[in-house]
C-alpha cells in the first residue's frame, strides 16, 4: 500500500476519530481500521462567500464554511446558530440541485 500525503486542508480532518484521520496517523492498527471503514458520500454547494458540504445526505455529518472570514476552511460552522438561516438555505438548494 502507498502512503497518502497529509492534507492541508482541515476540513477533511474535521474529528479525530474520521477514516481520514485514523489513516493519516501512519500506525498499521489505525490504517486497518481506516481500511475497513465504508465509504461516506459528500456533496458540496459553493457560493461566493460560503461552501456547505454534507456527508451522506447529513446524517454523517454537515461543514459550513464562511469564506469571508475563513477562506483555509478551518472553521466548522454548521452547528452554529448565528448561521443556521445560511445552512439551511444552503441544504435546501443542494436537495433540489439548484
Amino acid at each position: 500500500m502507498s502512503r497518502m500525503q497529509r492534507p492541508t486542508n482541515k476540513a477533511l480532518r474535521t474529528e479525530k476519530n474520521s477514516t481520514v484521520e485514523r489513516f493519516l496517523t501512519g500506525s498499521v492498527e489505525n490504517q486497518k481500521k481506516a481500511d475497513n471503514s465504508r465509504a461516506i458520500m459528500g456533496r458540496s454547494i459553493r457560493t461566493e462567500r460560503f461552501r456547505l458540504v454534507e456527508w451522506d445526505g447529513g446524517k454523517e455529518g454537515v461543514e459550513l464554511y464562511d469564506h469571508q472570514v475563513d477562506p483555509a476552511e478551518n472553521d466548522n460552522l454548521a452547528k452554529d446558530p448565528a448561521y443556521a438561516e445560511v445552512a439551511e438555505r444552503l441544504r435546501g438548494r443542494l436537495a433540489t440541485g439548484g
